[in-house]
């Protein structure tokens, strides 16, 4: 399987410290049981989030964006989600 390819801006200092800085927050609602490794997660814009999730075992989370970015990204209006009713558990 080819690696993907990850935008320049993933890379910078910034990014990473926004993706810390969520990981922090994100590990507080893991531990009190709200968001778990098997929640099914959508991330409204922020594809920090997404990868501070998917770095703490939540594999499915996904952030809905303007731009698609695989594997973190799908394109998408955070007023109208394009997901069946009930098959997200954290927003």
């Amino acid at each position: 399987m080819a690696a993907v390819a990850t935008p320049d801006a993933w890379r910078t200092h910034d990014w990473r410290k926004a993706v810390d800085y969520h990981a922090t927050l994100l590990a507080t609602l893991l531990a009190n049981g709200i968001l778990s490794p098997t929640s099914r997660a959508i991330c409204l814009g922020a594809v920090q989030e997404a990868l501070a999730m998917r770095e703490l075992s939540v594999s499915t989370a996904v952030a809905v964006a303007r731009k698609r970015s695989p594997p973190l990204a799908i394109v998408g209006n955070d007023r109208r989600l394009s997901f069946p009713d009930s098959s997200v558990d954290f927003i």
